[in-house]
């Protein structure tokens, strides 16, 4: 019973280890073709970076140290230098632009005095027409095999005149064998060979007889090498003509099938004839494979990334499948060890980026202002990039131009006045700015795109980048920065430019926004304050003094104001010799002062703004605003826009008002020249009155408003005394009683007279004819008022009238002379009149006096 249990159970572990080998070999294939492929990318990638630092960066240096030298001036101590620092050459050679070689020395033999024109050469005649850097080979010449590198030298200008000749060592070709193939156990295998049929490996003696264009696919190909079929994988080289390949021979796939099938095979018959009888060695035997095994496994994780290989037991049980497995497994940790560190240092510059991008981000979110933010982000910029120069540009309000902004670095002070301001359609910059898409030019030398390509490579400046601001809107600005040798610019690098320029423009976009609010608000305000002050005045002179000083006072901007006044002479011939001061507008202009005439400006201004004014629509005058350099926008044309439509009103409000006052001004005269014709006498009476009080109210300081409703009010002061009859207005003698009432009725008869006329055409008229009687102590007449109860204006013309009478001649006497009327004004002082505006009039008529 036991032995048919055993034979059950091994025939079933037989089953099981076919299908095991089978499903092994599948997957085996399947591993080696995947996993070659990803460790010959890493391998690829690092050629490339070693053949850019190796040979391409240091012949880049050697052509800007000897572009500063002329071909024959070509020191041995630089060459010499170039040799020994870079260990990828065995010679160099020095050649004009014909092919003659004018210096070549040699690792072991030295310098080459004498050797043969080389312009026939191959290699010549592709970097001569080029221009740029070329690999060649390899080649034979004198019956050696070399590898030539080749690169143009750059006189100051960006001129070709002559060029570097270098063979690569096959020995760097080991070196980089070495390093490719480090830590890779068989059946992986790598070789660096020549883009030729029939090429040959750089780094091992091996012919290869593979069509070139199996190199160009990125799938494998199959081939015999030394007779033996091959699984090949290959990857070009950037900027040389070879290509690293690498395989594994068909047979170990073979071979590893073979093996699994047969050390299937052993122990399935070992446990068939020893399962009944020795199955406590068999178990044995197990636990001392498995032991073995823990062993090897121990020996490995004390050293994981020594790259040694997993030893594979032949043993006749799972103990050698496992063991295989962990092979596997190891060779796949050696795989990802290599990537690994081949991004190594792609993970140091993302950890550098994400540490300036915060710093750059706390910028942003502090309080500081926007030129301390950019200011700082630009030289963060500058530092990680290792630029020598990096410029902020914004565009202009008129949204033609970028303006440099922040500057960070040393540049000639005359190429910075050409870099100042850049038009967008006529500069490289511009196209960038409207593309949206950063830029690079590696070599100005070679690709001079730039506007002052010339005069940028003159200050030693050789690489630009440039990188755009975009908003959600539009764009708003560029970033742009100068490298003094050939820049190559990788992905990461590329990647984090435009993310930085993204965080700067929202931070632009965002100050933006909130400047132009700021301007808006300020804008607002100056208008409420302009618009009260303007309600206040009465004369279009003094609407128009207002607001020159106001702009002047108040607008930072604003340098100058002045205003001319249209008239019928003007002329309006539109030609470049008339001035635009005087030419009629119909609506608010802002013009620049470089396309106009414009006399007498000041040295500061850089635009005008004209507000025509009219009035019944006919030019009247124009207001003259010098506009200092500023960021205008297009909240401040509203502003200058709305000003210009409130004065227009108020001008024409003004005016009509005027008008106005002219006509009642003149119906009033008319009423006082009638009272001229009845009483010629008390008209005189009346002008003289008038004069003092106008007088008296200059003395007192009153505004002109005032003066004038006192000059009118005291010239109709008895207009009532028309209604008064003859017999008693001419009457030489004393009145009597009736008569006395009669006559104190006129201020009221003068009141109801004028009181049609609408008041505020000149306000406090009618209330000097109306209480002009009235006296200090209230026993005056119509109304008996005392003290404050009586208005202003009317207690000087009553003191004046006063006055007058008192000192002027009458049919049925003489006049007091001065001083007596002053000594009766003084007396009645506090009585008849209020002391302290005596004591003024007297002060005043007296120093009149004093000056006559």
């Amino acid at each position: 019973m036991s032995l048919v249990f055993v034979v059950i159970s091994f025939f079933i572990i037989c089953l099981t280890i076919i299908f095991m080998v089978y499903d092994q070999a599948l997957g085996y294939r399947e591993f080696m073709d995947t996993n070659f492929s990803s460790v010959l990318e890493i391998e690829s990638n690092f050629i490339n970076s070693k053949v850019s630092n190796d040979i391409l960066l240091p012949m880049s240096n050697l052509s800007l140290n000897l572009g500063k030298m002329n071909p024959d001036e070509v020191s041995y101590d630089s060459v010499e230098q170039f040799l020994t620092n870079n260990q990828a050459f065995d010679s160099v050679l020095i050649s004009d632009t014909r092919g003659n070689v004018v210096f070549a020395l040699n690792k072991e033999k030295g310098i080459i005095p004498h050797h043969e024109n080389i312009s026939e050469r191959p290699y010549f005649k592709n970097v001569s027409e080029k221009k740029s850097f070329v690999m060649f080979g390899p080649v034979q010449y004198d019956s050696t095999n070399m590898v030539v590198a080749a690169y143009p030298i750059f006189t100051q200008k960006g001129n070709v005149e002559g060029f570097i000749i270098t063979s690569i060592s096959f020995k760097w070709f080991d070196y980089l064998s070495g390093e490719i193939n480090k830590g890779i156990s068989t059946p992986f295998k790598f070789f660096i060979v020549s883009g030729e049929r029939d090429s040959i490996s750089l780094s091992h003696p091996i012919q290869f007889n593979i069509p070139v264009e199996n190199f160009f696919d990125k799938k494998f190909f199959k081939t015999k090498i030394d007779g033996s079929q091959f699984t090949m994988f290959s990857r070009s080289i950037a900027h040389t003509p070879f290509f690293i390949i690498g395989g594994y021979p068909d047979y170990e796939i073979a071979d590893n099938i073979e093996k699994l099938i047969l050390n299937s095979l052993f122990p399935m018959f070992v446990l068939l004839l020893l399962a009944g009888y020795f199955g406590l060695f068999v178990g044995k035997y197990l636990s001392s494979s498995l032991e073995k095994l823990t062993g090897e496994a121990e020996r490995i994780s004390k050293n994981p990334i020594s790259g040694e290989a997993f030893t594979i037991f032949e043993g006749r049980d799972e103990i050698a499948r496992l063991s295989f497995s962990l092979q596997i497994m190891l060779d796949e940790f050696y795989a990802t060890q290599q990537q690994l560190r081949a991004t190594e240092e792609e993970s140091r510059f993302v950890a550098q980026n994400n540490s300036v991008l915060m710093k750059i981000a706390s910028y942003i979110n502090s309080f500081d202002s926007k030129d301390d933010v950019t200011d700082r982000s630009i030289s963060q910029i500058k530092e990680l990039l290792g630029a020598d120069v990096a410029m902020l540009y914004l565009l202009d309000s008129c949204g033609q131009n970028l303006v440099m902004d922040n500057l960070v670095g040393d540049i000639d002070v005359n190429l910075l006045s050409k870099l100042n301001r850049l038009e967008i359609l006529n500069f490289w910059v511009g196209q960038v700015f409207l593309d949206k898409k950063v830029s690079v030019v590696f070599d100005l030398r070679t690709n001079s795109v730039l506007k002052y390509s010339d005069e940028i490579l003159k200050n030693g400046y050789y690489s630009v980048i440039c990188s755009p601001l975009n908003s959600k809107e539009m764009p708003i600005g560029a970033i742009l920065l100068f490298f003094n040798k050939p820049f190559v610019f990788q992905s990461e690098q590329r990647e984090f430019l435009i993310r930085v320029s993204d965080m700067l423009s929202l931070y632009l976009s965002r100050v933006e926004r909130e400047e132009r609010l700021e301007d808006s608000t300020e804008m607002n305000f100056y208008f409420r304050e302009i618009s009260i002050k303007l309600s206040g005045m009465e004369t279009i002179e003094d609407t128009i003094n207002l607001t020159i000083n106001f702009l002047v006072d108040n607008l930072s901007y604003v340098s100058d104001a002045r205003c001319i006044y249209l008239n019928d002479g003007t002329s309006y011939n539109d030609s470049s010799e008339t001035c635009i001061y005087s030419m009629p507008f119909n609506k608010f202009k802002i013009l620049p002062v470089g396309k106009i005439s414009c006399p007498n400006l000041p040295s500061d201004t850089v635009k005008i703004a004209i507000m025509p004014l009219s009035i019944y629509s006919k030019p009247f005058v124009n207001i003259i605003v010098y506009i200092k350099p500023f960021d205008m926008r297009i909240v401040h044309s509203e502003f200058f826009m709305n000003l210009n439509n409130l004065l227009n009103q108020k001008v024409g409000i003004t005016y009509s008002i005027q008008h106005s006052k002219d006509l009642y001004k003149e119906a009033l005269e008319s009423i006082a020249q009638s009272l001229d014709a009845r009483d010629p006498f008390s008209a005189k009476h009346s002008k003289r009155v008038s004069t003092f009080s106008v007088k008296f109210g200059k003395y007192l300081k009153l505004d002109k408003k005032d003066i004038d409703v006192l000059g009118f009010g005291a010239l109709l002061h008895d207009i009532g005394k028309v209604g008064i009859p003859d017999s008693v207005l001419k009457k030489p003698g004393r009145l009597t009683q009736t008569e006395y009432i009669l006559m104190q009725s006129h201020p009221i008869v003068g009141y109801n007279i004028l009181k049609s006329i609408k008041e505020e055409l000149m306000p406090g008229l009618l209330e000097i004819i109306l209480y002009h009687h009235e006296r200090y102590d209230g026993k005056g007449y119509p109304y008996g008022l005392q003290n404050d109860e009586i208005p202003f204006l009317a207690k000087l013309v009553s003191i004046a009238d006063s006055f007058e009478a008192m000192t002027a001649d009458r049919p049925y006497r003489k006049g007091m002379n001065q001083d007596d009327a002053l000594a009766e004004i003084s007396r009645c002082s506090g009585t008849q009149f209020e002391p302290y505006l005596a004591q003024i009039f007297i002060k005043m008529i007296s120093q009149n006096d004093d000056e006559s």
